[in-house]
């Protein structure tokens, strides 16, 4: 398909790719990546996501079918997840010298701005455009801090030792769910108050599961979609993992679309009418976007 030079119009909300030299000893080593980190806009028609197909990491936006692609970033350096504001814009971020440039894409417009800054990894950003959630420190003590968007009014939200990532708002931003390592580095979904209090683990995957991370909010906040693998960095096409679905009441967990051959589904990202996800999968060969059912059922890819 032909990259257009046209920036984004639709509108939508976060692997570690931006902790990946952080979490080597989880991760496999890069594959080629023809589209991952899916975002799937607000309206539902839409899906942005990264892909080196153009050489370097950069940022682009298909309709859900997969036509109409277009290319929003040109640029050697390497851009983190895309995430959706309310308003419509498109944000996503870049890691340099220790710190997380915030860049936006409004809608109809051909100018890439930086709107944000944060002395972290991976911000993310709250629907209403004010504030970012990212993790900071020296690895492997990462927490979790959230400051308003021009990085001033930071609070530390998590206090453990222990490495914590992937931190994002529920749908009505009261809670937060995150990513945090235990003395093993196995991996768990926590969740907490949006102040940081009554912090309580989610997941308990044994080892054989993998470690669950990457969490996505479904849309009416009762589940969340989380990615879980085994990553063998001597042997990466032995790795294998799942999308499941965690129940944020009980903390049952259900493994979608359960396969025994080594493919990675990963990064979930949930449509807005809560019965589909976006996911990155290398399942024919290369990472693409896929989008299937809630229950696992109707694997379609959508990138080429």
């Amino acid at each position: 398909m032909r990259a257009e030079r046209i920036r984004v119009g639709p509108i939508g909300c976060a692997l570690v790719a931006a902790l990946a030299s952080d979490m080597a000893a989880q991760q496999p080593a890069p594959r080629p990546n023809n589209g991952g980190l899916p975002a799937v806009s607000p309206g539902g028609d839409a899906i942005a996501f990264v892909s080196n197909r153009g050489g370097a990491q950069d940022v682009w936006v298909t309709s859900v079918e997969g036509s109409g692609v277009i290319q929003v970033t040109r640029t050697p350096d390497f851009e983190s997840a895309p995430a959706w504001t309310a308003d419509g814009r498109l944000v996503f971020s870049r890691w340099v010298n220790d710190t997380a440039r915030v860049f936006a894409v409004s809608s109809g417009d051909t100018a890439v701005r930086q709107i944000g800054i944060a002395t972290g990894r991976s911000p993310l950003i709250s629907r209403d455009g004010q504030r970012l959630l990212f993790s900071q420190g020296a690895f492997p003590a990462l927490q979790i801090v959230e400051a308003r968007l021009d990085g001033s009014g930071a609070r530390t939200l998590t206090r453990s030792p222990s490495m914590q990532f992937n931190a994002v708002w529920s749908p009505d931003e009261r809670l937060i769910a995150f990513a945090r390592a235990d003395s093993s580095r196995q991996l768990q979904i926590w969740v907490m108050h949006a102040d940081g209090t009554n912090e309580r683990q989610l997941t308990h995957f044994s080892t054989d599961d993998g470690s669950p991370q990457w969490p996505a909010w479904s849309p009416d906040g009762r589940r969340i979609a989380v990615q879980s693998g085994k990553y063998d960095r001597q042997q990466p096409s032995a790795s294998t993992a799942h999308i499941w679905i965690i129940d944020v009441a009980t903390g049952s967990a259900t493994k979608l679309a359960a396969h025994a051959q080594p493919y990675l589904d990963e990064t979930p990202s949930w449509f807005p009418d809560g019965q589909r996800i976006a996911f990155q999968s290398d399942r024919t060969g290369r990472m693409e976007i896929w989008v299937m059912n809630a229950n696992g059922t109707g694997a379609r890819q959508v990138t080429r």
